[in-house]
């Protein structure tokens, strides 16, 4: 199996949450930024719900994803999340 990927690009004027489960992970877009999850072959169940704010991508139990820019710079958690 291939890995699955899901490409997600903040087309707002503001920035973007997105919280990836059921792994405790967040990633903060900035306006015209995209970003890749990219999980390891296993399940293809991949669910994306949008709320005020953000988004929730929620993987199949087996995927552990890594988050990409477009460019092949690996995100770290918490990559430019606003101080609270």
């Amino acid at each position: 199996l291939s890995p699955t990927a899901v490409r997600l690009t903040n087309e707002s004027a503001e920035l973007l949450s997105v919280y990836v489960e059921p792994y405790p992970s967040d990633y903060w877009l900035l306006p015209g930024e995209a970003m890749l999850l990219v999980g390891v072959p296993g399940s293809l169940d991949v669910d994306v719900t949008r709320f005020d704010g953000g988004l929730t991508v929620c993987f199949g139990e087996d995927l552990d994803p890594e988050a990409w820019t477009l460019d092949g710079v690996r995100l770290a958690n918490g990559h430019q999340r606003p101080d609270q």
